[in-house]
């Protein structure tokens, strides 16, 4: 049996991720896991978010897996690089110390 390693995202960030318009992930962990990885579309969508990046919250898929992408890389990430890099993570939140910026390439 192949095993696959998954994460789980609301929309719209699945979808972004998807488009390549998300190339870095905020996570609270660091992990050691380059490859792909599968990209599951949780049930909840932020709905402001949606349409802040021009996705229709109504049409985006939930719910299920909507595709891979690589992590080539995980950077801790200080104030600076979190605001240097807010273009390929596209979070609206503030940065807290002990984020990580998962690199990420190659959406299908």
């Amino acid at each position: 049996m192949t095993q696959f390693k998954a994460l789980s995202f609301r929309q719209p960030w699945a979808e972004l991720i998807l488009q390549g318009r998300k190339t870095v992930d905020l996570r609270t962990y660091n992990t050691h896991h380059r490859g792909r990885i599968l990209l599951h579309a949780a049930q909840t969508v932020e709905p402001d978010a949606c349409r802040l990046h021009g996705i229709d919250p109504a049409t985006v898929a939930t719910g299920g897996f909507v595709g891979a992408v690589t992590v080539v890389d995980v950077v801790p990430l200080t104030e600076e690089r979190y605001a240097a890099t807010r273009d390929q993570h596209l979070a609206g939140r503030h940065f807290q110390p002990g984020m990580y910026g998962w690199v990420l390439a190659d959406p299908v």
